[in-house]
């Protein structure tokens, strides 16, 4: 009787320090975006043809994350959309200051 009831102890005590431990830890790591892997990211350069195509048709500035389900990819996605949106915008600002 004094195992089942230690062991029954011990158990709920794992179960408890487990939940414990998951509810603290933070709910997802942070995202970080390195310049030499970008490259050959699929999401990177959706998001640069996408940022291009939408610069090119006066379109929305908001990047359509939606493409990609994962975390990083949709910030890999942004990241390309943001910088070829931006680098076409002010090319085409630049143009016609300069006429």
């Amino acid at each position: 009787m004094k195992k089942h009831l230690l062991l029954t102890l011990s158990l709920m005590l794992l179960v408890a320090g487990s939940a414990l431990w998951i509810s603290t830890r933070p709910a997802s790591p942070a995202i970080v975006i390195s310049g030499s892997s970008l490259d050959t990211d699929a999401a990177y350069r959706d998001g640069v043809f996408q940022g291009k195509q939408s610069a090119e048709r006066n379109a929305s500035h908001h990047a359509p994350i939606g493409r990609w389900s994962a975390k990083t990819d949709q910030a890999a996605f942004t990241k390309g959309f943001e910088e070829a949106y931006r680098s076409r915008t002010f090319n085409e600002l630049a143009k016609e200051e300069s006429r």
